[in-house]
């Protein structure tokens, strides 16, 4: 059985394609309520929002290949949660979703974004 030449070239292509995105338009550190953690922004400031939250072990580079896919059309913010990435350690036990949930809409609101989709795993 052949393949089809044309659905050749195109996995070829997306094997060639880079996974690293384009560079982030904010990469910092940011605080709220004693807790801060590592974020970067892609997309255009006016598209619509999504905040993406990695699942444990892993970093906002999980995130990579949604945010190659959507940046064009929406602005991404990945974080990177607690002892994560590029985020701080701090002691275990010493923070629950709640918090970074408070954090996550401090963020955003100092992102000037009002309203967000919200993506996760794990």
């Amino acid at each position: 059985m052949a393949s089809d030449p044309e659905s050749t070239s195109l996995a070829a292509a997306a094997e060639a394609a880079p996974i690293v995105p384009a560079a982030p338009t904010g990469p910092a550190l940011f605080e709220h309520d004693g807790l801060a953690l590592y974020h970067e922004s892609w997309g255009h400031e006016q598209a619509p929002a999504v905040v993406a939250f990695h699942e444990a072990g892993h970093d906002l580079r999980m995130w990579w290949p949604l945010i190659r896919g959507l940046s064009d059309a929406y602005r991404i913010v990945a974080i990177d949660l607690p002892g994560h990435g590029k985020s701080p350690s701090i002691e275990p036990g010493t923070w629950k979703a709640t918090d970074i949930a408070a954090f996550a809409a401090a963020l955003l609101a100092a992102e000037g974004i009002d309203i967000a989709a919200a993506v996760g795993c794990g």
